[in-house]
């Protein structure tokens, strides 16, 4: 008899490390970050959520949501999600000034 054991959140987390290795090298996961899992057993899956940089030389990292199957580890969706850098505020902006004007040069005699 086949004993089945169900996934959990730690090995649904290594099944979506494994996927992303194969897909883009060992170097990608490096830097691999886990930002999250948590179970939906209404539905059945796993939610891990990751980012990571896609390459060595990559500037900026992708951010994937992948669900996974608590039955059997299968990865059922994979979601890639657009992160928007907020734009960084200033603490000490500067005002603008406009530049000093010259003076008139008086006419010689």
């Amino acid at each position: 008899m086949d004993i089945i054991k169900k996934v959990d959140m730690k090995k649904a987390t290594m099944i979506v490390i494994k996927y992303f290795e194969t897909i883009h090298g060992n170097l990608a996961i490096l830097n691999f970050i886990v930002e999250g899992v948590r179970p939906n057993t209404t539905e059945g899956f796993f939610i891990v959520k990751c980012s990571f940089y896609p390459s060595l030389g990559s500037d900026e990292k992708v951010h994937y949501t992948v669900k996974v199957n608590i039955k059997n580890g299968a990865i059922l969706d994979i979601i890639k999600e657009q992160k928007k850098e907020e734009p960084v505020k200033d603490e000490n902006p500067t005002e603008t000034k406009e530049a000093p004007e010259e003076p008139e040069k008086e006419e010689e005699i």
